[in-house]
């Protein structure tokens, strides 16, 4: 006797979904089934993304001199320059931290680390009602955005790279402890 459709649609995509194997760039800590594993793959190369664009803004504005890099920063009374020069190194390790590290938690361990120094500055920021350092350089304005819609960008880069991050260490086990073991069908 044969099964009806839907069933043997829904036996098929059951025979699929367990025949997916994990990338082999995923560590065996990060292989428990999670079905949030591309939202959380497609999450840490976006960060990866926005955080190589905003290293090379960094490096091009540096290389570019521009007299602005000479004021002061009100939170860290650091010359923008030197905190640039200091965003951009953090910007590098994080960047290579997370394409050289197998484990998607110790990524997004990093990034989260990362994205609250960002958010701790830009709330430091915005209670001091100063110029903010131009952390994307002249990046703005060369895809022709105002001052304030740049900070508006770094504001929304910062929260989603915050709320990502804590998300993903949320939602994936750290990579010491044992997956938990799938109930016999």
């Amino acid at each position: 006797m044969s099964q009806p459709l839907d069933q043997q649609v829904q036996r098929s995509c059951i025979t699929a979904f367990n025949a997916i194997q994990p990338p082999a760039h995923i560590s065996p800590s990060d292989q428990t089934i999670n079905p949030h594993a591309r939202g959380i793959g497609l999450f840490l190369w976006s960060a990866m993304a926005i955080v190589a664009v905003t290293l090379a803004a960094k490096i091009s504005t540096l290389a570019q001199k521009p007299p602005l890099l000479d004021h002061i920063d009100a939170i860290t009374n650091l010359r923008f320059k030197e905190l640039m020069i200091l965003a951009a190194s953090v910007e590098f390790v994080i960047l290579v931290a997370m394409v050289l590290s197998k484990s998607q938690w110790w990524k997004a361990i990093s990034l989260l680390l990362f994205a609250s120094n960002i958010a701790i500055y830009r709330i430091l920021s915005l209670q001091a009602q100063q110029q903010l350092c131009p952390c994307l350089g002249n990046f703005g304005s060369i895809i022709k955005l105002t001052n304030t819609q740049t900070n508006v960008l770094l504001n929304s880069i910062a929260i989603y790279l915050f709320i990502g991050a804590a998300l993903t260490v949320y939602l994936l086990p750290p990579p010491n402890r044992r997956p938990a073991q799938r109930p016999p069908s």
